[in-house]
């Protein structure tokens, strides 16, 4: 039926079609708070023309239009948005555009329509993202490649350069995009070379693809960090892999067809004849165009590993297409519903495409109404309640409970809001407390104010001395209402009733973990200890955080113990704190009964070194490979040394560590034999320990080394540290060295 179509009705009903989107799309641009990725656009667009030049994630070009439109209206939730929404009103013309120049003005005029009422397409233009953009560059990438192929002229592969450029310096899904162009332009200029075998056929797609390169040359390196940070596994921390293809074209399903009810079936059987209706028309490149868009972006994003979780707006480039495809299937119908006579074909084919507008309008507005109700985190209505209850100077404790990671999303979002109408106050990340930042509330008398987010439980608290109120989004304010307690304690109190309301192991070890370094600022070290102890067994991979805490509260509880006379704890403690550091210089204080090394110094030791290649001397050894150093005495084989020793009489145990020098691991040899022997009066020696140390890289580090000498309680030892060369009897490079030996308690007899 486009025939029946004047260009000025073409021209009225685009009009119509874009002041329509435009006032859905104008409608509570500005109502809804800024959600966690629209915080993010705008402190990079705080940064200038230079910030948006280092993120890792995104190409400049949003940030640069976004930085524009708040100078020009100011920093706020409607300016913001702006860019997306006016991409997204373009995007309407253009989808028109696209049918005319393909001979489909009433399929493009449908397309329009379509997308105007998408409440998908909504969501995005009223977000502070790249994604409108991206879709409504990519129809204008489309229009150019489609006019460059049937038309051929210089022009149209220029714009096509320029707006893929301009694409690809949207966002890195352009590049999908891209692949798909490519794969157009091969078949289809290789069908017209195979035809006129005429070369030059390739000077216009070859010039295109160069002025896209040389546009994009600044940009390469930075795209090779992001190709590395979003391309497999890693880039989707907290998923269990790669997401399916099944699950993509779930999520697309529902999110180009009108979200719910039947019509996502529809809109998926309507594409579907769309496409055939090209196939019987012979539209072939419109065809080809289509079905390369639409199909190549899954394929390469399962087969490169785009481990991006399935969110339809990383595809919304496909949109258009879809619409495209839907608008042809639905002139089709109408064209034969339309009567035979050609006098009131025209007129009967108008009335029934607007009653179907109308029902459709009609029968989609729920969605609509739905999508403007719809709250990503009322961050802005729960700091409008803090106005009329908090007051300045007080504390803010932004906290996600249901991350495993502990990514704090009201870390990065409150304090745009708070700054807006407090002029003093404190903000702490309670994802990732810090000693040095609560300690200084113990006696600080403030008021404490958890902001919670939480998706998976309901919150609540089963002291009625806290309250929690929520807010849309899974957002809760929780505030400890006792009087006089220091800011502390209101903390504690909050992390003691949390930690119910999370998922177990994880995130609710991370509480465990922040709520014992509340305990430890608290001087509750005992109590910190055991908490931390739950959270190590909930969630052992967290081991290099968990060890730093745990270093702190046993440093903390060996000063207790020693102050209170509480040696036998003290010991325990000690003990503790040298399988972390083997140098603590606070532990071994406690633990050492004898300082061998120091022995060896103050020449209290028999030496037999007679057979050895050089005499027993003291060195210091540096591992290059984290710089951990130690004081040893270099034996070298075959060498020993013995020390004469009256052991006290509860239990003690011979503490060392092993390594060979790291300077004669290239020197070749097969390594030392390490060997610990005791003997007592005229009785034989008795061995009690043995190991080998090899010339192998995975020998090149210190190795710990513990003898149990309870056995010998109250008496007098000879006790020989010895060394002998390898099983190859080769002694070359055996710089063998034993790291700080000392006789220390030992509290695990």
């Amino acid at each position: 039926m486009s025939h029946y179509l004047r260009r000025h009705s073409l021209l009225i009903a685009t009009v119509l079609i874009t002041l329509l989107g435009s006032g859905i799309r104008f409608h509570n641009l500005g109502g809804d708070s800024l959600w966690l990725d629209e915080i993010l656009t705008i402190n990079v667009a705080r940064g200038g023309v230079s910030e948006a030049l280092n993120v890792r994630d995104h190409p400049p070009l949003f940030y640069w239009l976004t930085l524009g439109a708040i100078h020009l209206l100011g920093e706020n939730e409607f300016a913001l948005r702006l860019p997306s929404l006016l991409a997204g009103i373009v995007a309407l013309p253009l989808l028109v555009t696209w049918g005319r120049v393909s001979r489909q003005p009433i399929a493009g005029l449908w397309a329009a329509f379509l997308l105007a009422l998408s409440p998908f397409h909504l969501r995005y233009t009223q977000e502070a993202r790249h994604y409108a953009l991206l879709m409504m560059i990519s129809v204008a990438t489309y229009i150019f490649l489609y006019l460059a192929l049937t038309r051929g002229k210089w022009r149209w592969w220029l714009f096509f350069g320029l707006s893929t450029m301009a694409n690809l310096y949207t966002h890195y899904s352009a590049f999908l995009v891209l692949a798909a162009a490519i794969s157009i332009i091969a078949i289809q200029v290789g069908r017209q070379i195979a035809r006129q075998r005429q070369l030059t056929l390739l000077v216009r797609p070859f010039a295109a693809g160069v002025l896209i390169l040389l546009l994009y040359i600044p940009w390469l390196p930075r795209l090779a960090t992001a190709i590395g940070a979003n391309l497999g596994p890693a880039a989707a921390p907290g998923t269990t892999g790669l997401t399916s293809l099944s699950v993509w074209l779930k999520e697309a399903f529902y999110a180009f067809g009108f979200a719910t009810g039947p019509w996502p079936f529809l809109a998926a059987l309507l594409c579907l004849t769309g496409l055939l209706t090209w196939a019987w028309q012979r539209r072939w490149l419109t065809l080809m165009l289509s079905l390369l868009v639409l199909i190549l972006p899954f394929f390469l994003i399962i087969t490169f590993q785009v481990a991006r979780w399935a969110f339809p707006k990383y595809i919304i480039y496909l949109l258009p297409v879809y619409l495209l495809a839907i608008g042809v299937a639905v002139d089709h119908f109408l064209s034969v519903l339309a009567p035979v006579s050609t006098g009131r074909r025209a007129w009967v084919y108008a009335s029934c495409s607007l009653a179907l507008a109308s029902a459709f309008f009609l029968a989609n507005w729920h969605n609509l109404a739905a999508e403007y109700a719809y709250v990503e985190r009322d961050w802005r209505g729960l700091v409008a309640h803090l106005v009329t209850v908090a007051e300045e100077g007080d504390i803010f404790v932004p906290i996600n409970l249901d991350l495993h990671d502990g990514f704090n999303q009201g870390g990065i979002v409150m304090p745009y809001y708070l700054d807006q109408v407090f002029e003093d106050y404190t903000i702490i990340d309670g994802n990732h407390l810090a000693l040095s930042n609560v300690e200084p509330f113990s006696n600080d008398r403030r008021q404490v104010w958890v902001i919670a987010l939480n998706r998976v439980l309901p919150l609540r608290a089963a002291n009625s001395a806290i309250a929690v109120e929520q807010f849309a989004g899974s957002l809760y304010l929780i505030h400890p209402g006792v009087p006089g307690e220091t800011a502390l304690a209101q903390l504690m109190m909050v992390y003691e009733n949390m930690i119910p309301a999370t998922v177990a192991p994880s995130p609710q070890c991370l509480l465990r973990h922040n709520l014992a370094t509340l305990q430890t600022a608290a001087h509750a070290y005992e109590t910190a200890d055991q908490v931390l102890a739950e959270a190590k067994a909930q969630c052992p991979e967290r081991g290099q955080a968990q060890a730093r805490l745990q270093n702190e509260i046993d440093q903390r509880l060996l000063a207790q113990h020693l102050q209170n006379g509480r040696t036998d704890r003290a010991q325990i403690i000690a003990y503790r704190l040298l399988q972390t550091d083997a140098k603590d210089e606070a532990a071994l204080a406690v633990l050492t009964v004898v300082d061998l090394w120091q022995q060896f110094v103050a020449g209290e030791v028999q030496v037999d070194n007679a057979a050895a290649p050089e005499p027993v001397q003291t060195r210091r050894y540096t591992m290059p490979s984290d710089g951990d150093w130690g004081d040893v005495l270099l034996v070298h084989p075959p060498a020993a040394v013995t020390y004469t020793l009256q052991l006290p009489t509860a239990p003690t145990a011979l503490l060392f560590r092993m390594a060979m020098a790291p300077e004669s691991w290239v020197w070749g040899g097969d390594g030392s034999t390490f060997i610990v022997r005791v003997t007592t009066g005229a009785e034989p020696p008795v061995e009690l320990f043995r190991q080998h140390i090899g010339n192998q890289p995975a020998d090149w580090r210190w190795h710990e080394g513990q003898v149990s000498l309870a056995d010998y309680m109250g008496q007098v030892i000879r006790l020989t540290l010895t060394t002998e060369a390898g099983p190859e009897n080769d002694t070359t490079g055996d710089w063998a060295g034993w790291e700080s030996p000392r006789i220390i308690w030992d509290p695990a007899q």
